[in-house]
């Protein structure tokens, strides 16, 4: 391919295509390994602590880490047990992993990638009637946060009015972040939060330039909040490629993208390294919770941009 049919330019705004969230789970294009059961678990026997050693081992500190919470630690087991569905699914994918003579790798992604996220979002089910319980009161913190990535990864909008609050970083603390420091961890992570809702909530597929600006604005101060934690990385990545890779005229996932410049502020080569990052992370990731909500964010770019 010439240099000059290589995409470079942008479109004026990105065009969505409405999608079903599990289709997000196929992997590879391969569905998940798994058959709902006639019959609920409550008939056989459960080695439930087999099952919480499994969770806790493979999944809650890292949805944990990602969600920046303590919820799936501390409620997110008991929570577990009262999903006849979850618990049936998570003992399903245990058999399947253990078995060394399963050999599709890839087919296990895309079974781990629904476990993932059935287990990200065990906060929904928390009931409304525990009122003040410990468990109830964290999950309500950590709602809006499950529902901004769930939005970000299908390329849809959050509601404004989902938009946590949060004191906006001043234009002075910005300026007096070093280059390549941020926001102390622990400050930062409300306003993490808010402003990925932020992103999220601002309507891409108009061609509004106001918009376009919030939204370049609003990566800027982001950026600011990362302080190099990989789930940051991570989310920040799909952010541009659900923005910039959404919008860029003649781009595909599958298409090998090159950068023509080594400005890192270039949207060919930025729209490169998150895509990058995203595809190696998917394989090399500190744990399966990050790696499989990577391989979610590329399937989605794919479906967004197939024609």
């Amino acid at each position: 391919m010439a240099r000059n049919q290589y995409p470079s330019a942008l479109q004026s705004h990105r065009i969505v295509k409405p999608m079903m969230f599990d289709e997000l789970f196929s992997l590879n294009d391969i569905s998940p390994d798994h058959v709902e059961r006639e019959t609920s678990l409550d008939g056989r026997t459960t080695d439930l602590q087999a099952v919480r050693r499994y969770y806790n081992t493979h999944y809650a500190n890292s949805l944990d880490d990602f969600f920046d919470t303590t919820w799936y630690t501390q409620h997110g087991f008991a929570q577990l047990q009262q999903d006849s569905s979850l618990l049936d699914y998570i003992v399903h994918c245990e058999s399947v992993m253990k078995n060394t003579a399963h050999r599709n790798q890839k087919a296990l992604q895309s079974m781990e990638a629904r476990l993932v996220w059935m287990c990200a979002v065990m906060p929904r089910s928390v009931s409304d009637g525990i009122g003040n319980a410990p468990s109830h009161l964290s999950a309500q913190e950590i709602l809006p946060r499950v529902d901004t990535i769930e939005k970000l990864l299908s390329g849809e909008f959050l509601d404004a009015d989902q938009v946590p609050p949060s004191p906006p970083l001043q234009a002075s603390e910005k300026a007096a972040i070093p280059a390549g420091l941020g926001v102390a961890t622990k400050q930062s992570i409300p306003a993490f939060w808010h402003y990925l809702a932020i992103f999220t909530s601002l309507r891409d597929d108009t061609p509004d330039s106001g918009v376009l600006k919030q939204i370049a604005d609003n990566l800027q101060t982001l950026r600011f909040l990362l302080n190099s934690i990989e789930s940051r990385d991570v989310i920040y990545s799909i952010c541009i490629l659900r923005h910039v890779g959404g919008r860029m005229i003649g781009y595909h996932p599958n298409r090998h993208l090159v950068a023509t410049t080594n400005d890192p502020a270039d949207n060919v080569s930025k729209l490169k390294a998150a895509a990058e990052f995203l595809e190696q992370q998917e394989t090399t990731a500190s744990n399966q919770v990050i790696s499989r909500i990577c391989g979610m964010a590329r399937r989605s770019s794919t479906l967004q941009k197939h024609a």
